[in-house]
């Protein structure tokens, strides 16, 4: 009678406590995605801020606004549209930059040129459809982050010049999948989850935080809406609930189990105390 109420008790206790805990890190992971999301906005909006400088800068360039006016003139001059890629060339191994690319007002491309391990070649100006910001995909898999500003001689606008550094996924501090329509283009997750799984597990997220299965474990994902990709690209940071949840759990399952060796061992000396109080006047 003594036994059984303080058995469900403590049972109670240790199930209210699991769920406890296992609510706390989960906050605390969604936190942390939070705040790497905003880091990593913070740090990309510097460097938007930085390469538009930079841009303001060679936006100024007398010899890139003849060659622009004069490609813009004579669009299928072969020897002008050279001639401006030589320009984007050079200010990209002075400046370092990874792409580089001149349009018309109308954002049609008119001459670029991009890195490619040492080299610098031009872009296909027939297939290449540039962006005004945000993420533009390589057939060889690069990606390149993109910043635009127009070019104005005087009150005229004669064009639009875009600076792009190359997208690294490995440089968010925390697991993260870059899906565009619903295709994974990137992910820093292991090898081994093939980008078919992680489409299928997150193709009921839709809108803010949303938990998903890959490969036997829980994870947990936010939007990083805090960065601008535009194009269809969003960006989805993940904890796995699972690591972060198990050191914790395997604590608390060692305490429970102290514990209730030790409840057992007092509810036998009470249940004894309590028996001998009784069986001896009866005695």
């Amino acid at each position: 009678m003594s036994f059984v109420p303080f058995a469900l008790l403590l049972a109670g206790s240790f199930l209210v406590i699991h769920k406890l805990v296992e609510s706390r890190v989960r906050q605390s992971l969604l936190d942390s995605l939070r705040d790497a999301d905003h880091a990593a906005a913070e740090i990309r909006k510097k460097g938007e801020m930085q390469n538009s400088r930079f841009l303001q800068i060679v936006g100024e360039n007398p010899a890139l606004k003849a060659g622009l006016q004069l490609l813009m003139a004579e669009r299928r001059n072969k020897a002008a549209r050279m001639t401006v890629e030589d320009q984007l060339r050079e200010i990209c191994d002075s400046l370092h930059f990874d792409y580089l690319l001149v349009s018309d007002p109308d954002n049609k491309l008119l001459a670029g040129v991009y890195r490619e391990g040492g080299a610098l070649p031009a872009m296909d100006v027939a297939r290449t459809q540039p962006p005004s910001n945000g993420i533009i995909p390589f057939s060889n898999g690069t990606m390149f982050q993109v910043t635009s500003i127009f070019i104005n001689q005087g009150d005229e606008n004669i064009g639009r010049l875009a600076l792009g550094e190359k997208f690294d996924i490995n440089s968010f501090t925390v697991k993260a999948v870059l899906i565009h329509d619903g295709k994974v283009i990137t992910s820093n997750l292991s090898p081994a989850i093939l980008p078919r799984e992680v489409e299928t597990a997150m193709s009921h997220c839709h809108g803010g935080e949303c938990e998903l299965e890959l490969q036997g474990e829980t994870y947990i994902t936010l939007p990083a809406d805090s960065i601008e990709f535009g194009g269809g690209f969003r960006l989805f940071t993940l904890q796995n609930v699972d690591s972060a949840n198990g050191p914790v759990q395997k604590i608390l399952q060692r305490v429970f189990v102290v514990a209730g060796v030790l409840f057992i061992l007092v509810a036998l000396v009470i249940s004894m105390l309590s028996s001998r109080t009784i069986v001896q006047p009866l005695a």
